[in-house]
C-alpha cells in the first residue's frame, strides 16, 4: 500500500476522530451538564477546520491517485465484519 492509501486513509479517520468530539460533548452534557463545565478556545470553529482540513485532504488524495486510495478504503472496509462481530458477541454476553 503506497502512501497515498496511508494518507487518505489517516485523514479519513483523523476527521471522525475530530467529528467524535461534538458527539461526545453533546452526550456528556445530556448526561451531567457539570461534566462540560469547561471552554476549549476556538471550538466548534477549530475543530470544523479541522475536520474540514482531513477532508479536503481525502478528497485530494482520492482525486489524484484513486487506485492505491480505493485499495486502502477497501482495506480499512474489510475490517467492517469484524467490528459487527465483535458488537454482536458483546451484546450476547451483556445480555446473558
Amino acid at each position: 500500500m503506497g502512501p497515498s492509501a496511508h494518507v487518505a486513509m489517516d485523514s479519513v479517520f483523523f476527521g471522525l476522530t475530530a467529528a467524535c468530539l461534538f458527539v461526545m460533548r453533546r452526550r456528556a452534557a445530556a448526561d451531567r451538564p457539570e461534566a462540560v463545565d469547561y471552554r476549549v478556545p476556538g471550538h466548534p470553529w477549530t475543530t470544523l477546520l479541522f475536520i474540514a482540513a482531513e477532508w479536503l485532504i481525502v478528497a485530494s488524495t482520492f482525486v489524484h491517485d484513486p487506485k492505491r486510495s480505493f485499495i486502502g478504503l477497501g482495506i480499512a472496509l474489510a475490517g467492517l465484519p469484524a467490528y459487527f462481530l465483535w458488537c454482536a458477541r458483546n451484546r450476547k454476553e451483556a445480555r446473558t
